[in-house]
């Protein structure tokens, strides 16, 4: 079977003019046959050096850019350059190439219609640039007008996941919040014209080239900024990305979580400086949401910022979902006899026991195995008054599911308490959560409200 000269990849006709004498040629010059660059998407450097060299291009490799730089001496004596750009694993991206003038724009965008791309009007807010999907294929073209003299086109796999430069959905959520560029190893290039799609210019007073660290504005008071940092060794390639936010348009905690979920992010048992941390298993990708005022008085600068993860952090997952043996709230109305007899008939109950610490209620919760009760004092002597179960993982005591599961009941989360409250009103009861072991291990403890 002979071997088709390019797999998989798109004959189009570029009307090249030539000029001749300084004047514009004849309206009708002899169409060139090009083809668009490899569609060996996700192959490695040997794969794409290998096909190049069997078709009789000539290859440069530049190991310290990523890239593949592709030479075709083709019909007419037309020299192409074409630029394929690889990732930190040395997997083929997108490739890029240079388009020589107008005339030239015109034909290729005829031609990638013809041969079945859809123009994508609503995927760019920049005018200057064209946006043509062949989603049968799976392939994507975009192409950049900068000026009459820098014109070019990136073709990649049409890919909508979270980490793809080549992307159309903003991946925005009900709140206003949205997802920056997340593809960790994109050049500045990249990142510009992934910017300028969404509508974002450089922000020169921001932006610090000399550290690598170069921000974009939105043009959205809620969410002003974009900023991107880049590799300290190089400055080539992304490291760490953030959206900035308003600090009196900040979305709520669980908004942040719900829309973090939805790009698979879970929350984990780890913060920084009080904030919550996200991880994504998948992208081994890490995310924190820096949406609390410091407690130091340094100033406050609300962002959601994306770096690369550690597989380890998956371990830290919060639970989603707990099984909360809620006890006998009826403080101060029976004996601890009385108590512990109600409890035998509770639907978690599985033993009792006792301990140098109190009685026991063992339960058949996974989340929360144990639980103490004790009689109270003074206006509760005598009477059975305090209940407490105790998990011993960290993931089930920061897990997010216990505001829900509370707040949810009716409960009231108290904000004036140093430790994690909630009370119900209707019942005057209250219960804490001790994420620091204060109370004698990571537990809920319940008892009268004192406030």
């Amino acid at each position: 079977m002979t071997r088709k000269l390019f797999p998989a990849t798109l004959l189009v006709v570029l009307a090249f003019l030539m000029a001749a004498c300084g004047k514009i040629p004849s309206p009708k010059p002899a169409p060139i046959l090009v083809t668009l660059p490899s569609s060996l998407f996700g192959k490695s450097y040997d794969a794409l050096e290998a096909e190049a060299k069997q078709l009789g291009q000539i290859v440069t490799k530049d190991a310290e850019a990523r890239a593949l730089t592709v030479r075709i001496n083709g019909d007419q004596g037309l020299a192409r350059t074409i630029y394929l750009q690889f990732d930190a694993e040395g997997k083929y991206r997108y490739a890029m190439e240079k388009i020589a003038n107008t005339e030239s724009e015109g034909a290729f965008v005829a031609s990638l219609l013809s041969q079945g791309f859809v123009q994508e009007k609503t995927a760019t807010k920049l005018a200057t640039e064209g946006v043509f999907v062949h989603k049968q294929r799976g392939w994507v073209v975009f192409i950049s007008h900068r000026s009459d003299s820098d014109i070019s086109y990136v073709f990649a796999p049409f890919d909508e996941a979270i980490t793809s430069w080549s992307r159309i959905d903003k991946k925005e959520h009900a709140t206003g919040l949205w997802a920056p560029l997340m593809g960790l190893d994109n050049t500045l290039d990249m990142v510009t014209r992934f910017e300028a799609r969404m509508g974002h210019t450089l922000d020169p007073e921001a932006t610090m080239a000399d550290k690598g660290v170069y921000s974009f504005k939105t043009g959205n008071p809620n969410y002003p900024s974009t900023r991107y940092w880049f590799d300290v060794k190089t400055k080539s390639f992304v490291e760490e990305c953030a959206i900035f936010v308003a600090p009196d348009k900040r979305p709520k905690p669980d908004d942040v979580t719900e829309y973090m979920r939805s790009m698979g992010f879970l929350i984990t048992t780890l913060s920084d400086h009080g904030n919550p941390v996200y991880y994504n298993k998948d992208t081994n990708m890490a995310a924190v949401a820096e949406l609390n005022k410091p407690t130091d008085g340094s100033a406050f600068v609300p962002k959601v910022q994306f770096f690369k993860g550690n597989p380890q952090m998956a371990d830290s997952f919060m639970k989603e979902e707990l099984d909360i043996p809620l006890p006998i709230l009826e403080f101060g109305k029976y004996t601890l006899a009385e108590a512990l007899e109600l409890y035998k008939k509770q639907p978690y109950f599985k033993s009792l026991d006792k301990n140098e610490l109190g009685d026991v209620v063992n339960t058949t919760s996974k989340d929360f195995p144990m639980m103490l009760i004790w009689e109270g004092e003074g206006e509760y002597a005598g009477k059975y008054a305090m209940a407490i179960v105790f998990t011993d993982d960290v993931r089930v005591i920061n897990s997010t599911y216990i505001e829900k599961f509370f707040t949810g009941k009716g409960w009231e989360k108290y904000s004036k308490s140093a430790i994690l409250t909630y009370i119900d009103r209707k019942n005057n009861v209250m219960v804490q959560v001790d994420q620091s072991g204060n109370f004698g291990g990571l537990c809920l403890a319940f008892s009268p409200n004192e406030f």
